[in-house]
């Protein structure tokens, strides 16, 4: 059910209790597309572990001045984007709506800078794919993704 509110400030108020009482971050948008959906980071509570992971990730979709806001966490082994077609519809159905998709904090272990270059026109399609898969069958492609070494990572076991 969407968090009814008479502001935008209300809603922000909302999703930081829905986050643990966490500060927004960065409120600065990576160039919105013109759907008018946009991302931004949201600083979290300080746990076990490199302070670098304090933070989780919004896709948010709709007018950043709608009144309602939804918020949407994936379960175990999804992610925001699992919500993309669905927030979308949900947000031109209703120009009130806003949907917020969360990635959680273990997120941001994940290597997507090279997606992410490839989605901007900065690495080509064969970049993004020799960076992910074929270095794992050829070790001379660089550079290469490689897995953390989870040796370093006791905060990350159990």
């Amino acid at each position: 059910m969407p968090v009814r509110g008479g502001s935008s400030l209300k809603a922000l108020a909302v999703a930081a209790t829905v986050f643990v009482s966490c500060g927004i971050a960065s409120s600065a948008s990576v160039a919105a597309p013109s759907d008018g959906s946009r991302s931004f980071v949201v600083r979290t509570p300080h746990v076990e572990g490199p302070a670098k992971y304090d933070r989780a990730f919004v896709n948010a979709y709709g007018r950043k001045n709608a009144d309602d806001v939804l918020i949407l966490m994936p379960g175990t082994f999804g992610g925001a984007g699992d919500f993309t077609l669905a927030a979308k519809q949900m947000v031109r159905k209703n120009r009130n709506l806003q949907v917020w998709a969360l990635d959680r904090r273990e997120q941001a272990l994940e290597d997507t800078g090279k997606l992410e270059k490839g989605a901007k026109g900065e690495a080509t399609t064969q970049e993004v794919f020799d960076y992910y898969l074929a270095s794992l069958l050829n070790p001379s492609i660089s550079p290469r993704f490689s897995l953390l070494d989870t040796t370093e990572m006791g905060y990350a076991t159990n």
